[in-house]
């Protein structure tokens, strides 16, 4: 499974426009995910680094006005959750305070004794999917917890 970054490694990242910062423990690669655009998403992007066996990231979804309009907050989360990790068990979902509002959390298990934790936070139209996950373990370590925690909604 590999040693976890150290800490002190780590950097926040904001990219412009993208409407948040989190830490990271080195840049995260960009993805433009254009299969899942549809009357539903009108864009995914995905900011992602893979390290020494775990995996951290951030997805930014914007919803259609479509879509958007005929959901509630609980059913956007639904339809979130869903999309991030489709052959996986998912845990509970449960609120939590995040900075600046109120998200939501849920845990995965996966294939190949991989485990995710999932924070989900709403803003009008965009969903932010925040994840850290790696092998038995890794959701509970304080490097998953420093980048869950680190996440932060800032000015488009």
């Amino acid at each position: 499974m590999g040693t976890p970054p150290a800490l002190a490694d780590w950097q926040i990242f904001a990219p412009e426009a993208a409407g948040f910062s989190a830490e990271f423990p080195a840049e995260p690669a960009f993805r433009d995910v254009v299969a899942p655009r549809s009357p539903a998403v009108a864009f995914f992007h995905d900011y992602r680094l893979a390290r020494d066996g775990s995996v951290f990231f951030v997805d930014v979804i914007e919803l259609t006005p479509v879509m958007r309009d005929a959901l509630t907050d609980r059913e956007v989360v639904d339809f979130a959750a869903g999309v991030v990790a489709p052959d996986c068990e998912r845990g509970a979902l449960r609120e939590i305070p995040m900075a600046g509002g109120v998200g939501h959390e849920t845990t995965f298990r996966c294939p190949n004794d991989v485990a995710m934790r999932l924070r989900l936070r709403i803003e009008g139209p965009w969903v932010y999917q925040v994840a850290a996950a790696g092998g038995p373990g890794f959701i509970a370590t304080p490097e998953a917890a420093r980048f869950l925690d680190s996440f932060r909604l800032v000015e488009r």
